[in-house]
């Protein structure tokens, strides 16, 4: 339905879910980051009545792209998107929430809602989903633009810190572990992180020299050998392990990373804006694009596999795939590329997020506002079975 081999010299598409082609690669990053964190007005109060009857539909649909999917202890799916708020799919049917139906309201900011950079659309920040979570009393975290909040499954409330402290690099193996089931959230506009115990939700700043006031924390990922990963709107990807806090990239590597994973190797793979898809070999950063090139000088589609990169997942068969802003979705298998993009049926232009669900299928939020799956031969839209 949407393949294209990337193996002989056939189709020679961009590499970029999120970021069409190197030049709008720079300027979606660039104005993404001004119009994401650059204010317009604060909404005096919500856009419509709080606790009004959220609408209800047979079909997963937003205007603008996925940014986020969960799957929580019940079994429900729930979908964050970039300005038109949450989503919850109990297997009978899609709720969507706004800021008129619960979640706390935001700051109005101005952005582009897909590729194309001409076209901007005021959003509440309140209706900006970043990560969705849940602890363990069932109660489901939601972070946005604005604020962290929580739905025990009848209302919103949105969740101040209570204090502000800063991360250490002094923790005790048993405090460290206590630590790793706490639920972290970036922050949109400066260097640091919210992290709630179970009982409370603090603000941590990262310790010096890290303890920049600018910029924010795009990416919080969790390795199995129990690191933090913190990956920023601009001062690079950080590796933190309560004893110590180590920026990864060189000084003049740095840029802003979306994603960061690690494979069923152990290999930690980061992307970033400027240097495109990295992996971690030891304590040396390579660039996937270089190292695939050395066995693959032959092969096309690599001057094609540029910056852009969003999202990283692996699947059941040991495949890695790549999410794009604006240049479609990859697969590696360990020995080759395969490139996703568009046809009639369906756009993989931009593809911010990338999930396993527990059964272990992936699902992809693409720019067309919804999430669709792969079956190993087409992709199917995502309806709940």
């Amino acid at each position: 339905m949407i393949q294209a081999l990337l193996n002989s010299k056939t189709s020679i598409f961009l590499f970029c879910l999120i970021f069409t082609s190197s030049c709008i690669n720079q300027l979606s990053e660039k104005s993404s980051n001004q119009s994401e964190l650059t204010a317009t007005k604060e909404l005096p109060k919500d856009n419509g009545t709080k606790n009004n009857h959220p609408r209800v539909d047979s079909v997963l649909q937003f205007s603008v792209m996925v940014t986020s999917m969960f799957e929580d202890s019940k079994g429900n799916f729930w979908f964050g998107s970039h300005g038109d708020g949450l989503c919850r799919y109990d297997g009978k049917e899609f709720t969507y929430f706004t800021i008129g139906h619960g979640l706390p309201s935001g700051t109005v900011r101005e952005f582009a809602p897909g590729l194309d950079w001409s076209k901007t659309r005021k959003i509440n920040g309140g209706n900006q989903i970043g990560s969705i979570q849940e602890d363990k009393n069932g109660n489901i975290w939601i972070s946005t633009n604005d604020n962290i909040s929580k739905f025990n499954g009848q209302t919103f409330t949105r969740i101040h810190p209570n204090k502000e402290s800063t991360l250490l690099t002094n923790r005790s193996s048993k405090e460290w572990k206590r630590e790793l089931d706490y639920l972290w959230f970036g922050s949109s506009d400066k260097l640091g992180v919210f992290r709630f115990d179970g009982n409370k939700l603090e603000w941590l700043n990262f310790p010096p020299p890290y303890d920049s006031k600018v910029d924010g924390v795009s990416e919080v990922y969790k390795d199995n050998e129990g690191n933090i990963w913190f990956g920023t709107m601009g001062n690079g990807t950080f590796r933190y392990d309560g004893k110590s806090f180590t920026l990864i990239n060189k000084k003049d590597e740095i840029g802003v990373c979306r994603s960061v994973f690690q494979d069923n190797t152990g290999r930690v793979w980061i992307t970033n804006n400027r240097f495109g898809l990295n992996y971690l070999e030891g304590d040396t950063l390579r660039s996937f694009k270089k190292q695939y090139n050395l066995s693959s000088k032959n092969d096309p589609i690599t001057k094609e596999f540029k910056t852009g990169y969003q999202s990283i997942e692996q699947d059941e068969n040991g495949d890695l795939w790549f999410g794009t802003f604006g240049n479609g979705l990859w697969r590696y298998d360990g020995k080759k590329l395969t490139h996703y993009t568009n046809d009639d049926e369906l756009s993989l232009a931009l593809a911010k997020t990338i999930y396993k669900d527990k059964n272990g299928k992936l699902w992809f939020g693409i720019g067309e506002g919804t999430v669709y799956g792969f079956n190993g031969k087409s992709f199917d839209r995502f309806d709940g079975t």
